[in-house]
């Protein structure tokens, strides 16, 4: 789980929006509390998500040492997941 700059700030970012959520909640201030809570969990939760999914190619290796991926699923699933980005793009 190499951590990169993007999700690190991300994830640094929702950690400040949670913290100003909780201090405008303690002091009772209803407008920048709605704004920090409305902004923290969204990047929060993907800050968190980003910082912990695993790394792609050390997926790939341990999958394959374990014998539960070939090289022609390997390339079917790459071929998959560059069709469903293109289509991505296109909306």
């Amino acid at each position: 789980m190499p951590w990169s700059t993007r999700d690190g700030t991300i994830f640094a970012v929702g950690a400040m929006f949670t913290a100003s959520a909780v201090v405008a909640f303690k002091r009772k201030a209803t407008t920048p509390f709605k704004i920090a809570y409305f902004f923290a969990w969204p990047t929060l939760g993907s800050g968190t998500i980003l910082l912990m999914q695993p790394d792609r190619d050390a997926l790939e290796k341990k999958l394959r040492s374990k014998g539960m991926i070939d090289d022609a699923s390997m390339d079917e699933a790459r071929r998959l997941r560059a069709a469903q980005m293109e289509a991505l793009r296109k909306c």
